[in-house]
C-alpha cells in the first residue's frame, strides 16, 4: 500500500555523450493512484524498449513539463538505456561499472564491476539483472545486492541489450552467435550462429 502510494511516472535520460560528465537525471512527477495493484508496476521498465516485445511505449502519459529530480555522476560516460525495476535505477558505464541508484532519490546502491565497458542496456528480470560487456563478458548480477550470480565468456564483445523470456535469458554477440541461457543458472541451452 505505502509503496504504492509512491510511485512516481518516472522517465530516465541521460546528457549528451558530448560534454563527458556521464550524468543521469530522473525527470518525475507524482500522480493520483486510483488502483493500487494496477500501477504497482506502471513506473517499471526492464529492459531496452520497456518489454521483450520492444514496444517502446509506456503506459500512461509523461508530463509535458517534467522537472529534474535528481541527478548523479557516474564517473564516466553512459552509452546505454537505463532499465528500472521495483524502485532501482540499473544502467551501465563505460569505466565498466553497473550502478543500482534509487528510483526516487538517485543514491547510489551498489555497483558491480564488469571486465570492459557496458554499452548494452540491462535487463532485469527474476531478481537478476544481465547485461554484457565489451570484453565478450554475459554477467547475471544480484537485483538487490550487486552480487555476481553468474558469468559467461562469449567470444566477442556484447552491444545488444538482453531479453529475458520464460526462465531463460537471449544475447546477441559480436562472435555472430545469438545466446540462450537458463537465466537462474547460467547454463548454455544454445547457441545459434548468424550470418551477420
Amino acid at each position: 500500500g505505502q509503496r504504492a502510494q509512491r510511485i512516481a511516472r518516472c522517465q530516465v535520460s541521460r546528457l549528451d555523450n558530448h560534454d563527458g560528465a556521464g550524468r543521469v537525471f530522473a525527470q518525475c512527477r507524482k500522480r493520483h493512484i486510483e488502483a493500487l495493484a494496477a500501477t504497482a508496476h506502471a513506473a517499471d521498465w526492464p529492459c531496452f524498449r520497456g518489454n521483450p516485445a520492444m514496444t517502446g511505449v509506456a503506459p500512461a502519459a509523461f508530463t509535458d513539463t517534467p522537472k529534474l529530480a535528481w541527478s548523479y555522476n557516474a564517473g564516466s560516460s553512459v552509452q546505454s538505456t537505463a532499465a528500472i525495476w521495483g524502485g532501482a535505477v540499473y544502467l551501465g558505464t563505460q569505466g565498466g561499472q553497473l550502478l543500482c541508484l534509487g528510483l526516487n532519490d538517485g543514491k547510489l546502491r551498489w555497483w558491480f564491476k564488469a571486465r570492459g565497458p557496458l554499452s548494452a542496456s540491462p535487463c532485469v528480470s527474476g531478481g537478476r539483472v544481465f547485461v554484457g560487456d565489451e570484453t565478450g563478458g554475459f554477467y547475471a548480477v544480484n537485483a538487490a545486492s550487486g552480487k555476481l550470480v553468474w558469468q559467461f565468456d562469449t567470444g566477442d564483445k556484447i552491444m545488444s541489450s538482453a531479453t529475458a523470456v520464460d526462465g531463460t535469458v537471449l544475447v546477441g554477440c559480436y562472435d555472430f552467435n545469438l545466446y540462450c541461457f537458463r537465466a537462474d543458472t547460467g547454463k548454455k541451452l544454445w547457441a545459434c550462429r548468424t550470418e551477420a
